[in-house]
């Protein structure tokens, strides 16, 4: 059964190119980067928890366009890492961001859903972050990119939380974007992992519901950026200083890291 996105390449070539420049394009060092925003401070707490230390271990992402991940992974594990996404535009605003933080890394202009077979059993780690929601059957989509790990390697995979409150203001405010998300919850996520084999290491949720919406480029969508942006670098400050997650019963994101037993 073919793999069915809900948004296409057009979609992706016309998001990149109308990004703008952001905080993380302020910095060269991850660090000033993952202490700004209070999903990136959660998550290096976690990677840090359940990812192997070793430098010299294989990092691919998974729809890579703009990636912060692949200099982090670099930078902060030591990892040789590589990105595949099919976007041009993307791949080449995903080697600017390693340029930027002099990273190395290799960026691949493929298509993931039809990768060779050489990206078989070649990776200790791969993640994907926000890819899986815009197909209509995401446990294929976790399958396939499984099918990239050695064994023992370990699978990160992030979505957005679209699910109750946090979905239905998404659907109200920002339909056209809520069309193109699976909504799933955090056992379902986990499900598709474990369908395909893996072992669950961490599963849970991340940021603050306030912090999740998109609501486009337009009116709203700029003035929810300004608070949003606020309310991230509070957040990030509470939890350093708290030396503990906010709470994240109704977070933005939900996070998934499996391995390949």
């Amino acid at each position: 059964m073919p793999t069915v996105p809900l948004t296409s390449q057009e979609d992706w070539e016309k998001g990149y190119r109308g990004r703008r420049s952001g905080f993380q394009d302020r910095h060269d060092t991850v660090e000033p980067v993952i202490r700004k925003r209070l999903v990136y401070t959660q998550l290096d707490k976690i990677f840090r928890l359940f990812l192997p230390p070793e430098p010299g271990r294989r990092y691919l992402e998974f729809g890579c366009g703009n990636s912060f991940w692949l200099p982090y992974f670099q930078i902060r594990f030591r990892y040789e890492v590589e990105g595949v996404d099919y976007s041009s535009h993307g791949c080449r605003l995903a080697e600017d961001r390693l340029r930027k933080f002099s990273a190395s890394g290799r960026v691949f202009e493929k298509d993931f859903l039809a990768l060779g077979g050489q990206f078989d059993a070649h990776y200790d780690v791969c993640g994907s972050f926000g890819v899986v929601e815009h197909f209509e059957s995401p446990g294929e989509l976790v399958g396939r990119f499984s099918a990239c790990l050695k064994p023992g390697g370990f699978l990160i995979t992030m979505v957005p939380h679209l699910k109750g409150f946090q979905g239905a203001v998404q659907q109200i405010l920002g339909r056209s974007i809520h069309r193109k998300h699976r909504p799933m919850t955090l056992k379902e996520l986990e499900s598709f992992h474990r369908d395909c084999g893996l072992a669950i290491r961490y599963a849970g949720g991340i940021g603050l519901t306030t912090l999740g919406w998109n609501f486009g480029p337009g009116l709203l969508g700029r003035g929810y950026g300004v608070y949003n942006g606020f309310l991230d670098r509070v957040a990030a400050k509470v939890e350093r200083a708290c030396h503990r997650a906010v709470p994240t019963l109704f977070g933005s994101g939900l996070v998934v890291i499996a391995q390949r037993v």
